[in-house]
């Protein structure tokens, strides 16, 4: 994948794209490398078009969020507008820069666009445990088991839960 290219559209990465990108930035630092100067040259003469530009902006926010590149991430996701999506992306880079809040405010305000989004609710519930919050965090898994009960994220986050707050019987049992 080349950077021109991926960004030609305004199409989000999704499946297939998005394990190209993935496997050219996990190819070897040298790959990584390059991908990264050119998108770097790439946003430096196209920022404002790029930035004018709901669905590239969040494609950039995804290359970004993908790179490690969590800031950039995050002001990229500012740009793409207020989706389901943009939301949930842009609380997964806080949750990576430890801006638990933020990321917390992300999935609620995702959740009142596509309520129910298990996988919005398991991060939520990851962050809550992240922070400590550990009651709410089971809350959080136990509601989405109640709708999914083969959601198997949520099934390990209620064991992982149970084995922090120091429930090892019931911990170790929901593992299993």
């Amino acid at each position: 994948v080349d950077v021109p290219t991926l960004l030609a559209n305004s199409e989000p990465l999704t499946g297939d794209s998005f394990k190209m990108l993935l496997n050219t930035i996990r190819g070897g630092a040298r790959e990584r490398e390059k991908f990264g100067k050119e998108l770097d040259e790439a946003l430096g003469r196209n920022e404002k078009k790029l930035a004018g530009d709901p669905g590239k902006a969040m494609k950039v926010g995804q290359v970004c969020h993908a790179m490690g590149r969590h800031e950039s991430a995050v002001a990229w996701f500012d740009k793409a507008g207020a989706s389901a999506t943009q939301l949930y992306l842009k609380g997964l880079s806080l949750r990576q820069l430890k801006r638990f809040d933020e990321a917390i405010e992300c999935y609620r305000q995702a959740l009142r666009i596509t309520p129910g989004e298990p996988f919005v609710m398991h991060n939520m519930a990851t962050v809550l445990g992240e922070r400590g919050q550990i009651e709410e965090a089971m809350k959080e898994d136990e509601r989405i088991l109640a709708q999914k009960p083969d959601f198997t994220l949520a099934a390990f986050g209620r064991s992982d839960a149970l084995l922090r707050s120091g429930d090892f019987e019931r911990g170790w049992a929901a593992y299993e």
